[in-house]
């Protein structure tokens, strides 16, 4: 054979080579593909899609969760979504030759199914100060459903912005704005932004009145500067069962007793209203609301008649008060129904300070009363300083694991974490935790949404005063 006839065999052997470098395989990663119970989708494969001795064949790693079809050997497969959960649609490329069929390219899709989308809850309006940020919250209808897109828009950004796809909100400027969320692309829906002045106080008037059974009532409401908002984020009874009170601040007494009505502003300054209910009298003397109660000398409450001019009365706006170190709030004083400027003392400069406007300023944890004293009569407010509602909370969840973690308090004892099944439902402590930590994980959680809230507590002289419980803050558990 000559040298000629001799090199064919190791030419063809060297080409053979060349053509099987790619049957080594390529695997890639793609990102989840959202789809909804009973939609289609198409996925393309874009591997060697070019070469005329190539074809796919597509399926589904679990084809009850999501199927897969496809035309033999084509680039696109259709996704058809069945059941709730997740699987992977597996794409191979194969390659013919002389010697046969080999894989040249496997690529997995990551498919999620979710039940279908049929409505959205929202955050519909917010109310901020300069500076401030807060986020708008969105939820799926049902809960284990999901959005594949989510993202806002603000009408004014001078006056607030937002983060395109966080939806945190950063007041700007005085003024209103809309943000509009926009949901996969089709679903719209507003929430109003509101910057306003920093609210430094709320009051009632007045700050008690008589109802009888059956009546309805709006409480007023103002605000300190009068020029802030005096936006109320959310309304309590004392006792639901004596008067209840709506999200607007609505009354309706129910059955003879007392009640205290609380309001919490947007910026968590609180004012509260004595309410007392009676039942109509089955004479001609029936009680008006318009006589409502009135306070003796003591601070303690009593109803009836209308003081007469001499038996002179000094009341204040609120007979107690639950505020944080940091805030401000304000007091008022009248004198036979009239506003006067009494001379206001501290028990506790240490705990609170008070001005002579009544203005009072939440030094640190602990009770302190707050005395005004106007011709010759004297009437007292007992404020309690609780540490700061915390705003840090941050949740996530990783192999059945919850982890909770929070920027740290100065001057508090520790922290309590609580924990509950809905936004709405009841929260019960699930761990205590010294001042020193800024962090906890709860292992071994069952499947599921959870909801948890944080607050700061102090020990003072053996007694304990705890924060407001933070803002809830959402976990799913895969």
């Amino acid at each position: 054979m000559s040298m000629k006839n001799k090199s064919i065999p190791r030419l063809l052997f060297f080409s053979l080579f060349l053509f099987f470098i790619p049957l080594t395989g390529l695997k890639a990663k793609a990102a989840d593909t959202i789809i909804y119970v009973g939609e289609q989708v198409v996925l393309t494969d874009y591997n060697y899609d070019n070469g005329t001795w190539y074809y796919k064949t597509w399926s589904s790693m679990n084809s009850s969760i999501a199927s897969a079809y496809s035309l033999n050997g084509s680039k696109n497969c259709i996704v058809t979504g069945r059941n709730p959960g997740r699987t992977t649609i597996i794409c191979h490329t194969q390659a013919t030759s002389i010697g046969g069929s080999f894989d040249t390219a496997r690529k997995e899709y990551p498919v999620a199914v979710y039940p279908v989308l049929e409505g959205v809850s929202h955050t519909n309006n917010m109310v901020l100060s300069v500076g401030q940020t807060d986020t708008i919250n969105a939820q799926p209808y049902p809960s284990d459903s999901k959005f594949k897109k989510l993202t806002f828009k603000s009408s004014n950004p001078s006056v607030a912005k937002v983060n395109a796809y966080t939806g945190q909100v950063t007041a700007q400027s005085l003024g209103t704005c809309t943000v509009t969320l926009t949901i996969n692309d089709t679903y719209r829906m507003t929430c109003q932004v509101t910057v306003s002045k920093d609210v430094e106080s709320i009051s009632f008037d007045p700050s008690s009145l008589t109802m009888n059974i059956g009546d309805t009532k709006h409480l007023n409401v103002s605000a300190v500067p009068t020029d802030a908002s005096p936006a109320i984020f959310s309304w309590e009874s004392s006792d639901p069962s004596v008067v209840s009170v709506d999200k607007n601040g609505l009354l309706t007494a129910k059955k003879a007793g007392r009640a205290v009505i609380e309001a919490t502003s947007w910026n968590a300054k609180k004012a509260s209203c004595t309410i007392t209910v009676t039942a109509p009298s089955s004479g001609n003397d029936v009680s008006s609301p318009g006589n409502g109660s009135s306070s003796d000398n003591n601070g303690s409450s009593s109803t009836g008649s209308r003081p007469s001019s001499s038996s002179p009365t000094l009341t204040l706006s609120k007979k107690s008060l639950s505020v944080s170190i940091g805030s401000k709030n304000v007091l008022t004083a009248k004198y036979n129904g009239k506003k006067v400027a009494p001379k206001y003392t501290t028990s506790n400069k240490k705990v609170a300070t008070v001005s002579q406007s009544g203005r009072i300023t939440a030094k640190s944890c602990g009770t302190v009363k707050i005395k005004a004293s106007y011709k010759g009569k004297s009437v007292t407010c007992t404020v309690k300083v609780v540490p700061k509602k915390m705003t840090s909370l941050k949740a996530s969840s990783k192999n059945k694991a919850i982890t909770l973690k929070w920027k740290k308090l100065n001057n508090v004892t520790g922290y309590k974490i609580y924990r509950a099944k809905s936004a709405s439902g009841k929260y019960t402590a699930v761990k205590t935790l010294k001042a020193s930590k800024q962090s906890l994980t709860l292992k071994k959680q069952k499947k599921g949404t959870y909801y948890f809230k944080i607050r700061a507590y102090k020990r003072v002289k053996g007694k304990t005063y705890y924060a407001p419980l933070s803002k809830a803050v959402r976990i799913i558990v895969k």
